[in-house]
């Protein structure tokens, strides 16, 4: 008969003795294969499984049958990669030697005994291990939220029975949002060289200038393809073979890319002449070329691949002598390999002068910064770019490092320098270069301002927010000055129709703008260019405003007039 689980707590129990066995040790497992679980090699090769079996027969048998089923689950599941898994069976041999140091027995001995209490001792430990072994708070954050998630599915599937959210503190191990240095973002000197060096090595293999082997040509390809989209190396290494596909429009391509672990496709537009400003979610047609060129090279290898590999990219004729004639395809060590022969090859250091690593993580952070300086540091638009929510890329990737700090230190001291000198404000121009009239004043990126659609063809009507964009900008004439008191006196306009109708909440934020813009007007004007000519511009827009503003007028009235004729015909008892 199969033996049945029970869960069910002991009446009294005792702790099992370090180096105790049990005869069940023989029956279940204490470890893990993952092509016995997946019914196949798992996507990560270096990860054969998870072996736990040395910490059998020292009183945690049942932590380590119960952690292995609970992987299992995990793995069968699909939520976690053969990486994850990994990982999570190395932070719970950390949680065993939790258990078992410095003790007699083993603090708790099955894993119905956990309490939240052994949580906050584990959390103590972690941090005393930190202080005097040297770790990273980085790296004790990561054993800490492996070893949470364990637990947490336990609790899931019943091996503990127990409301995860009494066990767990929130903000035990904070986040220090402080990257290691082999995750730092480059600095735009050292992306220079970078990609100088990866477009020589093009070069030169394209005219047969250097000799490389297949491992490092597809090496190059593919550090330009995670330079110009920033993917994350997994889903870049993983991606098909159709997974560039045409476009809707000519001319176009998209690429989709797949994250396992959040089960979500990432979908990316390439086509003519797109930057970040135009769309963060677009490629650069190169990084699509260099891919179709990869795609075209390695067709052949493809037919003649064994099945788990016909359908990937990056493949390669191994030249080992072990595998030599082998068709593989690239995987971190390879790519880490190659890429420290091709800064070797180009004898790259960076702005210290050391030898240069190049790293997908650190390129991947390079985008994000780029992404956040272009999109003049919208968190949405990093997101995107990046493929991750919001919460996501500001936790992980959006942080100040020594360039951004220069920049915000350098702006601070120029506005700060400005204001103890008393000048006026910055948006004052004295030349009409590169600046376009708009109904307000004038814009100088009336395309790709702060407020405006940014897809290259719509230009921004977000009128009333143009006093606080960084894009409005005045040239002191006296057409300018007549378009900027034409809109005062359209806003004073709707101030006082919002005003009469305070009932209608949905206009509280305009009414809050209008209240804010009118006598900033007023305070700018006389300000910058001094009173008599302020007054006159004044008495012009009075007399006769701009066409703009006097439709716009016109418009509001007229709709006005309507809201009113209808809520009087509703009202009438007839």
């Amino acid at each position: 008969m199969t033996r049945r689980k029970t869960y069910e707590m002991a009446t009294s129990r005792q702790a099992a003795p370090i180096g105790g066995s049990s005869s069940d040790s023989r029956r279940r497992a204490s470890h893990l294969m993952f092509a016995e679980v997946l019914g196949e090699p798992p996507r990560g090769r270096r990860f054969v499984g998870v072996e736990l079996g040395h910490w059998t027969g020292r009183g945690v048998d049942e932590w380590v049958w119960a952690t292995i089923e609970t992987l299992a689950h995990l793995l069968r599941s699909g939520t976690r990669s053969a990486a994850s898994i990994k990982h999570y069976g190395l932070a719970m041999a950390k949680f065993f030697e939790f258990l078992a140091d410095g003790r007699p027995c083993v603090l708790i001995d099955k894993p119905i005994g956990l309490t939240p209490l052994h949580v906050v001792q584990f959390i103590t430990w972690l941090r005393r291990r930190q202080e005097s072994q040297g770790f990273s708070p980085e790296t004790t954050r990561s054993v800490y939220k492996r070893v949470k998630a364990v637990l947490t599915a336990m609790m899931d599937i019943g091996a503990i029975q127990a409301d995860p959210r009494l066990f767990f503190p929130a903000g035990a191990l904070p986040h220090g949002n402080a990257l290691p240095p082999s995750a730092q973002p480059y600095s735009d000197a050292e992306q220079q060289r970078i990609a100088g060096a990866l477009k020589a090595d093009l070069v030169d293999v394209h005219h047969s200038r250097v000799r490389l082997n297949g491992s490092e040509v597809m090496t190059i390809y593919f550090l330009i393809v995670a330079m110009r989209t920033g993917a994350n190396a997994t889903p870049l290494l993983e991606m098909e073979r159709d997974d560039l596909k045409p476009g809707l429009l000519p001319g176009t391509r998209i690429l989709r890319l797949r994250k396992h672990r959040g089960g979500k496709i990432i979908t990316r537009l390439a086509g003519p002449a797109l930057t970040v400003l135009d769309d963060p979610t677009k490629i650069p047609v190169d990084a699509v070329a260099v891919l179709e060129k990869a795609l075209a090279e390695t067709a052949h290898l493809a037919t003649q691949a064994q099945e788990s590999l016909r359908n990937r990219v990056w493949l390669y004729r191994s030249m080992s002598r072990s595998e030599s004639g082998a068709i593989k395809c690239l995987n971190d060590r390879t790519i880490g390999l190659n890429a420290r022969r091709c800064a070797e090859r180009r004898q790259l250091l960076d702005d210290a002068g050391q030898p240069l690593v190049i790293s997908t993580k650190r390129l991947r952070q390079s985008l994000s910064k780029r992404a956040w300086r272009l999109s003049e540091g919208d968190p949405l638009a990093v997101a995107t770019v990046l493929g991750n929510t919001s919460r996501v890329a500001d936790h992980y990737y959006l942080r100040m490092d020594e360039q951004l700090q220069t920049e915000a230190a350098q702006y601070l001291v120029q506005e700060m320098s400005l204001r103890l000198r008393g000048e006026t404000d910055r948006r004052v121009v004295t030349s009409t270069d590169g600046c376009t009239p708009t109904p307000v004043a004038r814009c100088k990126d009336s395309l790709h301002g702060a407020h405006a659609p940014k897809n290259g063809s719509h230009h921004c009507d977000q009128f009333v927010l143009c006093l606080t964009c960084p894009s409005f900008a005045i040239v002191g004439d006296s057409d300018d000055l007549w378009r900027l008191y034409s809109f005062q006196g359209f806003a004073r306009q709707e101030l006082g129709r919002l005003e009469a109708t305070p009932s209608a909440t949905s206009g509280e934020p305009l009414r809050d703008l209008y209240q804010a813009a009118i006598p900033f007007i007023d305070r700018f004007c006389m300000q910058a260019f001094g009173e008599e000519r302020a007054a006159a511009a004044r008495d012009r827009a009075t007399l006769d405003a701009h066409p703009f503003w006097k439709l716009q007028s016109a418009r509001s009235a007229h709709r006005r007039d309507g809201q009113q004729a209808g809520s009087e015909s509703r009202s009438d008892p007839a």
